[in-house]
């Protein structure tokens, strides 16, 4: 039997890599294809600049702290081909790739700026208690994990963040709220982005891996389906709160 870091008997259901990529797209395609799925409700659903406002500072909490989690990945990796790719991620996401040439989460404060927030207001945005947990979920996970099941967390659940079609979101975020597509370059620009850190390139890398860490599959799959559950979790939260302040309860400061 193998024990799960928190002392539990790990389902032992993967006996090959090929078992183990398999099983994490399977989790992925049934989020992206669940038609309840919180993703689609949550930009979906936007009524008001007040909602999308919103529901923008909860993501940008995400968006702020993203690459962190890749820097606890890159502390604990000894592979110097694996810390140059993460660190060539968190470069995108820091200062910019040759699209964006601007931080993610810089662009993403274009967008609540062209709201109608301040800058003022996104740093001082609260998670509400959902997003909390999750972002306490992925720090504890990045730090504490072996560097592989971090990173393969990471990038599972960066799998799902990616729009179907970056153009389609920017013509959904014009028409309903008026903005130009300068003000919603986040979106232009993070769908390939998350292209290039999640895609095949990035899996080919992590299968290698975990060729070379064949006791380390059932972890590897179990800790991603949990951090695509908290993935969900996190937008599930945001939906409700959004959801509940349209049955009377005030969207929190």
């Amino acid at each position: 039997m193998t024990y799960d870091f928190f002392g539990y008997v790990l389902p032992a259901s993967v006996t090959s890599v090929g078992e183990a990529r398999e099983a994490i797209r399977r989790m992925q395609r049934a989020y992206l294809e669940d038609p309840t799925s919180p993703s689609r409700a949550l930009f979906q659903e936007l009524q008001t600049r007040e909602e999308a406002i919103f529901a923008l500072r909860q993501v940008s909490l995400w968006a702020r702290n993203f690459p962190r989690w890749c820097a606890n990945v890159v502390q604990r990796c000894p592979f110097l081909e694996v810390r140059q790719k993460v660190i060539r991620d968190m470069y995108d996401e820091e200062i910019g790739d040759a699209l964006g040439r601007t931080p993610h989460y810089l662009l993403l404060c274009r967008v609540l700026e062209a709201l109608g927030a301040t800058r003022e207001q996104i740093e001082a945005t609260r998670p509400l208690p959902g997003v909390f947990l999750v972002l306490c979920t992925f720090d504890q996970l990045t730090r504490t994990r072996h560097w592989l099941v971090g990173l393969q967390a990471l990038v599972a659940v960066e799998h799902l963040t990616k729009p179907a079609s970056a153009e389609t979101t920017v013509q959904w975020w014009q028409q309903r709220f008026g903005l130009s597509r300068e003000q919603l370059m986040f979106f232009w620009v993070h769908g390939p982005a998350d292209e290039e850190h999640a895609g095949e390139g990035m899996e080919r890398l992590l299968d290698a891996y975990m060729e070379q860490h064949p006791h380390l599959l059932n972890e590897l799959v179990e800790v991603a389906g949990f951090a695509i559950q908290a993935y969900r979790m996190r937008n599930e939260s945001i939906v409700e709160a959004i959801r509940a302040s349209r049955r009377g309860i005030p969207l929190p400061a």
